[in-house]
């Protein structure tokens, strides 16, 4: 800009710090600074971006501005540290070899879906990359998935196994091209092609896609390398195929996930809200939990007894392709016996059984499973829970508003089982693999902690584990991270803390938790599950909490929800269904008592019909009773608070005796069960002015959820609930490593 008047030169030195490698930062920067006639460089220098720029003071300013408020879409810039250094002088602005640092725990970013530029491109019949499976740009494509270390450059990447072509190399260099500097880059010149296999390794003639969803629809189930996985996929409209597939993976009654192309599938299948077609197209496209139809295409064996349906949108080129060419609706699931980690490997995929291979040989580093969330109608509008953290947040931190003093390594608990790390004013939640009780999930969970022990150079002076003392996560992380010191954190406080440090709230703040789950060992040495705690990150009081009963034969009863029934019936003086289980539950020796929320729901499902005897997945009773509950009814039964013990034993009775049908029944329960907790966390909350934290696995039921949040509306008490972080047990971790730091700020 030449206006005649004399602009004297000024520098500035920024250490940017979010979600800024890649996601196209560097190259944002690049374009800003051109656009202004700044002077300068970037470069990645571990987990952030480092820059300095040179220009009249106005232009300097309006780019810095700029670079906090108006980045690429999938960056975030949380803090940006300012040093106004002597001008140099000099011309151009460049992009410098990334540096060596410690990394910082937000370095990696999640994998992103395809964008619209890369799908119009990939559609398009004149394009370069026409019908190529693994498109990609500065804005989309694999990134955590890929990842070999820190910094995020292409020598570090999967994708170094596949050097450019001169067509590639020349987009990797231009400063005006939408690659520049994009690590995933390739074509079908110099990438992965994709490739159908049979079973014995030979090749499919033809072209992929097109054989592919010919055999898709002639009922074959096949393996499909997806972003962070292998998934085994048939046609969602044929129950001889769903069966099939169901024999194949072990896995007889839990629901399957559904691809469909596109939102006007998604709404043929089930009932689709504004937030929630959002959701679904969002980069992060997670399988999202939605209301199915009564006339949906898709067959009752993907979700038998379910009133939702889990549906997502293509989340890679390959599938989009692959949809494009197969029926509409496709049950999308992970690649793996049932309980087990996804597979990743090409080797171990051909031993599950699949007619034929959809696949390419880019290197999955990191294995990764399909996010699910769900939106849940709340008094201050919709809100998105997540259910399993997975693909599209993995591996994105957690900003909390204090600073660790020193490296955290948070264990977790053995259900849903994850880890997470705590450096500075971060946490970084690990994946979630599965049931620690499993072998191979444990050799999982190990290689995953491993791993990221090593690329963020983690120097743990403080491991946090859960209370019980039989944990395998315990045992597992004192073999792996040699600590000082060793920092136990109540199970539900875990719970707690999670969800005051996503919303902001430092070690001197308080809030009530409403927590309620399946299993958490207690202070007292009982197991708790549905309580109300006072407190703060650090520490914690339990005010009140449900009627504890029985657990007949111990863990035993929540894998059988018989077991909870006869404890219920026991509780409230009525007459033996089973007499096997009633001495079973008169026996202290062998039934611990509990405060369980899950597990009252287990029994309750179990007598009204919704559940058979045992259940063949996690949380199969509590499911099949909220698909049962009509959404509809408002009523309640009765139920008793009395010094901190929350007593739904009138209820109970009300409930077996009422005459109305089990939908009916199944829904007052829900609301009695909300308004009494509620209720209970009121008395707490209201008179010393605090908000109510929500936690635990029952959360993830939208019934219980937004009952618990009508009621604490109507109350004028204000509720807290995870967004970034899962209700359920994916929360323990970083609650745990949120603690620990507390502790050790209010201790140092």
């Amino acid at each position: 800009m030449n206006d005649g008047k004399v602009r004297t030169a000024v520098r500035c030195r920024a250490e940017v710090r979010g979600v800024v490698q890649g996601v196209g930062f560097r190259p944002f920067l690049h374009r800003a600074a051109t656009a202004r006639g700044l002077s300068g460089w970037a470069l990645n220098r571990g987990g952030e971006v480092l820059l300095e720029v040179e220009g009249p003071s106005e232009e300097v300013r309006d780019f810095l501005r700029e670079v906090r408020e108006g980045g690429p879409s999938a960056a975030s810039v949380r803090k940006m540290d300012l040093r106004w250094i002597d001008a140099e002088g000099g011309e151009g602005f460049s992009i410098l070899r990334s540096r060596s640092a410690r990394p910082r725990l937000s370095g990696l970013t999640p994998d992103l879906s395809p964008c619209p530029d890369c799908r119009e491109e990939m559609a398009d019949p004149e394009a370069r990359r026409h019908r190529y499976g693994l498109i990609s740009c500065s804005s989309c494509g694999p990134r955590y998935t890929i990842s070999r270390g820190l910094p995020y450059d292409r020598e570090r990447t999967a994708m170094d196994d596949f050097p450019l072509c001169p067509e590639c190399a020349a987009e990797y260099a231009d400063p005006a091209d939408r690659r520049f500097h994009a690590e995933p880059l390739a074509c079908p010149a110099c990438g992965p092609k994709v490739v159908l296999e049979a079973p014995d390794g030979t090749s499919v003639d033809g072209d992929p896609y097109r054989a592919a969803g010919e055999m898709l629809r002639k009922g074959a189930v096949l393996a499909v390398k997806g972003v962070g996985g292998y998934l085994l996929c048939c046609d969602a409209a044929r129950e001889d195929s769903v069966a099939r597939l169901r024999g194949m993976k072990g896995r007889p009654s839990k629901p399957f996930a559904v691809m469909v192309p596109d939102l006007e599938a998604a709404g043929e299948a089930a009932s689709v809200g504004p937030m929630e077609a959002r959701e679904l197209q969002s980069p992060r496209t997670p399988i999202m939990l939605l209301e199915a139809r009564d006339d949906s295409p898709v067959c009752r064996q993907v979700a038998p007894g379910m009133s939702t349906v889990g549906l997502m949108l293509p989340s890679s080129p390959v599938h989009r392709l692959l949809m494009a060419e197969s029926p509409r609706f496709l049950v999308m699931t992970s690649g793996n016996p049932s309980s087990m980690p996804i597979i990743a490997e090409d080797g171990r995929a051909r031993r599950l059984g699949a007619d034929a291979m959809l696949l390419h040989r880019r290197e999955i580093t990191a294995a990764l499973d399909d996010s699910v969330a769900r939106t849940v109608k709340a008094p201050g509008g919709d809100l998105t829970v997540l259910v399993r953290r997975a693909r599209g947040w993995v591996p994105e931190t957690v900003p909390v508003s204090f600073e660790a003093p020193e490296d955290v390594v948070a264990a977790g608990g053995d259900m849903k089982a994850t880890f997470a790390l705590m450096r500075g004013g971060e946490i970084l939640p690990g994946r979630p693999v599965g049931d620690l009780e499993d072998m191979d999930v444990q050799a999982a969970w190990t290689r995953d902690l491993r791993r990221a022990l090593d690329t963020y150079r983690v120097e743990p002076s403080v491991l946090a584990v859960d209370m019980h003392p039989a944990y395998h996560s315990r045992r597992l992380a004192r073999g792996l991270v040699p600590a000082g010191r060793i920092v136990e954190v109540q199970h539900h406080h875990a719970h707690l803390a999670a969800v005051m440090a996503e919303e902001g709230m430092g070690p001197e703040d308080r809030a009530v938790g409403l927590i309620m789950d399946g299993t958490g060992w207690g202070t007292d040495g009982t197991v708790w599950g549905g309580e109300v705690l006072v407190g703060g990150i650090a520490r914690f009081l339990r005010a009140a909490h449900l009627l504890p009963v029985p657990m007949p034969g111990g863990e035993a009863a929540a894998r059988e929800p018989a077991r909870m029934a006869e404890a219920l019936l026991l509780a409230c003086g009525l007459p033996p269904r089973h007499e096997g289980l009633r001495r079973v539950a008169e026996s202290g020796r062998l039934s611990p008592r509990t405060s369980s929320a899950g597990r009252l729901i287990d029994g309750v499902s179990f007598l009204l019909g919704a559940c058979g005897r045992a259940m063949t997945y996690e949380a199969e009773a509590a499911m099949l009773l909220e698909s049962l509950a009509d959404p509809g009814e408002a009523g309640a039964y009765t139920w008793i608070i009395d010094d901190g013990v929350v007593d739904l034993r009138p209820g109970l009775l009300e409930m077996l005796e009422d005459g109305a049908a089990e939908a009916v029944r199944a829904a007052r329960f829900h609301n009695t069960l909300a308004d009494a907790m509620a209720a209970a966390a009121v008395r707490e909350a209201k008179p010393r002015g605090l908000p109510v934290a929500l936690g635990g696995g029952c959360f993830a039921n939208a019934l219980l959820l937004r009952r618990t949040l009508s009621r604490l509306d109507e109350s004028g008490v204000r509720a807290l609930v995870g967004r970034r972080l899962p209700a359920g047990d994916g929360a323990v971790a970083p609650g745990q490593a949120a603690c620990a730091a507390a502790r050790a700020l209010r201790d140092s």
